[in-house]
């Protein structure tokens, strides 16, 4: 088994194991699994990101993404198509214009005010 794994390696391919001529698996060479394993998490980001891109793309909206510029994606960027964008697909911004991480703020929670004796009723 060595010898077919160095054979493997060297070639860059994935080779067959066989048991008496039944093919019992595949070797896979560490330098081709890993870049199947990159290449496997870049089509789930593109997936994950394809229906914000289709309707970025819809609308011409830009929006601050480096997905999108990996991909090569790039639109004349402005602020009043970006709130349309955020509006209909529930989008808030993660980033500031230098690019560093906004702080994740907990939702508000109402104080409950007693009111005094001496306040006036409206009912």
């Amino acid at each position: 088994m060595p010898r077919l794994m160095r054979e493997a390696a060297a070639s860059g391919r994935p080779v067959a194991v066989t048991n008496y001529r039944s093919i019992e698996g595949y070797y896979v060479p560490e330098a081709l699994m890993s870049q199947w394993i990159s290449r496997i998490r870049e089509l789930e980001e593109r997936e994950a990101l394809f229906p914000l891109l289709l309707g970025a793309t819809r609308l011409g909206v830009a929006f601050p993404s480096q997905t999108l510029e990996r991909l090569g994606v790039a639109f004349a960027f402005d602020w009043r198509r970006l709130n349309q964008f955020q509006a209909l697909f529930n989008l808030g911004p993660t980033h500031d214009e230098e690019g560093v991480e906004l702080p994740v703020l907990s939702p508000a929670q109402p104080i409950p005010v007693e009111e005094g004796d001496d306040e006036p009723s409206w009912a």
